[in-house]
C-alpha cells in the first residue's frame, strides 16, 4: 500500500501538460498566436490533440479487454478543440472587423488630406502662374530697358574711344 500511495504522490508531483478536468482526459490549450506562429504545423497540431485524448496510465501492450480502444476521450478532445477553433474564429472575425474598420478610417483620413495638399499644391502653382505672367509682362517692358541702356553703353564706349584717339594724335602733335 505504502507502493501504492508513493506512485500516486509522483504522478500528482508531476507537472501535467493538459489543462483538463480528470485524470485520464486533459484537453490542451491554444490560442490565436499557437496558429499564427511561422513553426506551427497542422500535422503536428493534430499529433498533440490525439496525445492529449489518451490517457496518461494507457501501456502499449497485447490488446485486452483492459486496453481496448476507446474513441471517447478523442471525441472530447476533439469536440472541444472544435469549440475552441469556433472560438478564435469568433476573436479572430472580430479582430478583422475592428482593422478593417481602422483602415477605412485611415484611408478616408489620407484621401482627405491628399485633396488637401492637392488644393494647397494648384494654390501655389495658380500663384506661381500669376507670379510668372507678371514677370513676364514687365519682362518685356524690362528687356527693352536693357537694350536702351546697353545701345547707351555702345555709344558712349565708341565716344570715349574717339577721345583717347584724339587725345593721344594731340600729344604727338605736341611733340
Amino acid at each position: 500500500m505504502a507502493d501504492t500511495t508513493s506512485s500516486a504522490s509522483s504522478i500528482s508531483q508531476q507537472p501535467s501538460a493538459y489543462s483538463g478536468r480528470s485524470v485520464f482526459h486533459q484537453t490542451p490549450t491554444f490560442t490565436l498566436e499557437t496558429f499564427s506562429s511561422r513553426d506551427f504545423i497542422v500535422k503536428d497540431f493534430i499529433e498533440s490533440l490525439s496525445d492529449s485524448a489518451v490517457p496518461p496510465n494507457r501501456t502499449s501492450g497485447p490488446a485486452n479487454q483492459a486496453n481496448a480502444f476507446d474513441p471517447k476521450p478523442f471525441i472530447r478532445t476533439f469536440e472541444h478543440a472544435l469549440n475552441r477553433m469556433a472560438e478564435l474564429s469568433g476573436e479572430l472575425e472580430h479582430r478583422e472587423n475592428e482593422l478593417s474598420t481602422a483602415v477605412r478610417r485611415a484611408e478616408a483620413q489620407h484621401a482627405s488630406t491628399l485633396q488637401t495638399a492637392n488644393r494647397r499644391l494648384e494654390q501655389v502653382r495658380q500663384s506661381c502662374g500669376g507670379l510668372e505672367m507678371k514677370l513676364q509682362g514687365e519682362d518685356s517692358r524690362s528687356v527693352n530697358a536693357v537694350v536702351r541702356v546697353g545701345q547707351r553703353l555702345e555709344e558712349l564706349d565708341h565716344q570715349r574711344t574717339k577721345a583717347q584717339d584724339t587725345k593721344f594724335l594731340i600729344q604727338c602733335w605736341f611733340e
